[in-house]
C-alpha cells in the first residue's frame, strides 16, 4: 500500500464517487475517521436523510457503502466503510455482511462466515489503516 501522504494526494476533485451521495458518504466517513471514531448505519443514514432504520435503509445504505468500498478499492485507499458498524446486538461495532462479501471480493480472506471476534480482530487493524489515513486531515 502507498504512504498516507501519497493516497491523500489521490484524492481530487475528480477523483471521487460518481454517485453524489457517495460522493457524500466518503466525506463524512474520512471526518468521521479524522475522529477515529466509528458511525452506525442509521447515523450515518440520517445523516444523508435516510431513515434511521428499515429495509429500505438497509438497501439504499447498501449500495452506497458499496460505491464507496469499490471507490477505496480502485483508488487504493484503505476501506472506508469498515468505520459504519451496527449499534448493538451480538454484532455491535462490527461491519454488515455486504462490507465482509465486499472484503473478500477484493481479494481478501473470506470472513463472511466467521466468528465475531475473527471479525473484531482483523477490523481493528482495517479500522487502524483509515484512521491514520485520515488523522493528517484533522491536524
Amino acid at each position: 500500500m502507498m504512504k498516507v501522504n501519497e493516497k491523500q494526494a489521490r484524492i481530487s476533485a475528480d477523483a471521487k464517487p460518481v454517485d453524489q451521495r457517495a460522493a457524500r458518504v466518503f466525506g463524512i466517513l474520512v471526518l468521521q475517521a479524522s475522529r477515529r471514531e466509528t458511525i452506525t448505519y442509521g447515523e450515518l443514514a440520517v445523516q444523508i436523510g435516510l431513515p434511521p432504520k428499515g429495509n429500505n435503509m438497509g438497501m439504499q445504505l447498501g449500495r452506497i457503502l458499496g460505491a464507496v468500498f469499490e471507490f477505496c478499492v480502485g483508488a487504493d485507499l484503505p476501506y472506508l466503510t469498515s468505520i459504519v458498524v451496527y449499534k448493538s446486538g451480538g454484532d455491535r461495532g462490527i461491519p454488515g455482511g455486504l462490507f465482509w462479501e465486499l472484503y473478500v471480493n477484493a481479494g481478501n480472506a473470506d470472513f463472511t462466515n466467521a466468528s465475531r471476534e475473527s471479525k473484531r480482530s482483523v477490523l481493528v487493524e482495517l479500522q487502524a489503516e483509515v484512521f491514520n489515513f485520515a488523522a493528517p486531515l484533522s491536524e
